[in-house]
Parts: C-alpha cells; structure tokens; sequence
C-alpha cells in the first residue's frame, strides 16, 4: 500500500520547507502540497494540489469565508483528485514538528488499518459547539485534530461525496461543520469505515501533552525540552511566527473589555494612544520576564510537564 503526505498551507516559506526536508527521506518523491489560494508565481518544490474559490464551485461544495481554515477536508478531496493513485493521504500542517526519528514515526502508524486517524480522536457530546448542531441529526458526533491526519483513498472518495450533498442541505456558516466534526463524525456512522487515534495507539510520541491547538511553542524551547526524545508537538513557531502570534493572542484576547472603552478612546489623542500601548508593552515585558526567571527555578521533570 501506498502512501502520500501533503503540506497544507495558503503560504510557502521556511517552515514548509522543513516539512519538505523532514519528509522527503521517508516519503521520497511522494510528498506534496495542498495549496490554498496560491499566489501567481509561488513554486513549491514539490507537486502541488491547488484547491481555490473556483476549484470549490466547480465540484460541488460551499465557499465559505473562512473555509481555508474551517473546511481542512476539501484539501484532502483536491489531493486526491489530483493525485488519485493513493491508498492513503496524509495531511500535515506547517507548525506540526515530528521530533526525533520520523522515519520510526511513519512505520509505527503503517501499522494502523484505520480508513481514518487523527491524533485526538474522541466522541464529542451531542451539543459541544456550534459545528456539532451542524451535523445530520441522530450523527453521533466524533473529532480529531486536523493538524495531523490520515485517510484512505476510498474514505475520502466517500467523504467527498457526502460533503456535497450536505453543501446542499446544510445550515448556514455559523453552524457549518468544520473538518475533524464531519470526516470523523461520518466515517463512525458509516459501517464500510473505521477510525481511530493516533495518541491511543502511539501513546510514547504523545505523552508530554505537546499536541494541541494552544499555547503556541517556541521551536528553540521544544529542542531544550525533549532533547533527544521522541514527541510530536503542535503548534511549533520560529521566534518571528511565535511573537506574532502571541501578540494576536494578547490583543484578541484583551479586545473584549477594550471595546468596552470606546468612548474613552475616543477622547483620546494618537500620541495618548500610543502612550497606552506602550504601557501595556512594558507591562506584558515584566510578566514575560517573571514567568522566564521562575521557568529557570523548576527541576528537568517540572519543565517537561
């Protein structure tokens, strides 16, 4: 059996070169990419399924406004259509970081016959998030992280279909269910399919809790704090992409009781405004600052927790 690994990404930079450098000795001449809206003149170095505005149309499904992000499965459906000669389809994400021997990785998981893995697979309550009442009704609900997934040519065969005829049928985008929600959720109801989780079955590359959707890691600080051991790890960020980040967290995070002091703002001059910000910046340094010298007070095994 065959299998390919695909980059899922809107940009093309470092960290998916990584990727490619990281997984080309395991994968050899089948890794690819599945390219959100890319840019004319942007030359990955390896094949490419492009999926856009239009390649959603054209075959059947919803452009949503945030479907890049919400709809990770129609990358897997261009994979696939682009590439159908596949018996399995792995999808990766840039800030997905396999440390240690990836090569062991892969081996380890050939093993799994699942049509559908994810890291996190689980059973969700029926009411657990607006992407869950999306669902048919009576779907018993299931998720697994989308950051690292693997299907097989013919659940994904089947998946597509089913996500056109919901395109038709489903509710509007507040409700429309995300990636992991309908791929998982459909292949347990369907009696053809299995699924299963990658962390259930491959517990010792899980096992520091570095796989999930927050916080945001440092690269530098996961090479200090696994060495030499094994451990997948999500998300993983370069110091630029890290502060980035962080500070879009900080500010989404604080917009919900600024926007409470509008009409003071208001009132406010540019050089008072920035007088604010700056405040706030001395303030975020200090904690940052605390928090680093209490880091350097904690044993080995408190670190790695």
């Amino acid at each position: 059996m065959t299998d390919c690994i695909a980059i899922r990404t809107y940009t093309w930079g470092p960290d998916e070169e990584r990727l490619v450098a990281a997984l080309t000795p395991v994968f050899g001449d089948r890794v690819r990419v599945a390219f959100h809206n890319r840019k004319a003149g942007v030359t990955p170095s390896v094949p490419v399924a492009d999926f856009n505005d239009d390649w959603v149309r054209d075959n059947g499904l919803r452009v949503l406004a945030d479907y890049g992000w919400r709809c990770g499965d129609y990358a897997l459906y261009a994979l696939r259509q682009a590439f159908p000669e596949f018996d399995h389809y792995w999808l990766i994400e840039p800030d997905v970081v396999i440390h240690g021997d990836v090569a062991e990785f892969f081996a380890e998981a050939a093993k799994l016959r699942a049509d559908g893995i994810g890291v996190d697979f689980a059973q969700q309550a029926p009411k657990e998030n607006r992407f869950v009442k999306g669902l048919p009704a009576k779907m018993v609900p299931y998720r697994a992280t989308f950051a690292l997934t693997r299907f097989s040519g013919r659940a994904l065969d089947y998946l597509f279909e089913a996500r056109k005829i919901y395109c038709k049928t489903a509710p509007g985008a507040h409700r429309f269910t995300n990636d992991e929600t309908f791929c998982f959720s459909h292949l347990m109801a369907h009696r053809d399919f299995t699924a299963g989780g990658l962390k259930d079955h491959m517990p010792a590359w899980f096992d520091q809790g570095l796989f999930d959707t927050d916080p945001d890691l440092l690269d530098r600080s996961v090479e200090t704090r696994l060495g030499s051991r094994n451990q997948v790890c999500h998300p993983v960020r370069p110091i630029d992409s890290f502060i980035d980040a962080v500070s879009k967290r900080v500010a989404g995070n604080a917009s919900g009781f600024l926007k409470n002091m509008t009409p003071s703002f208001a009132e406010m001059s540019a050089e008072e405004l920035t007088q604010l910000g700056t405040a706030v910046q001395q303030r975020i340094t200090e904690l940052a600052q605390t928090l680093k010298d209490e880091h350097k007070t904690e044993t080995p095994q408190e670190a790695l927790r």
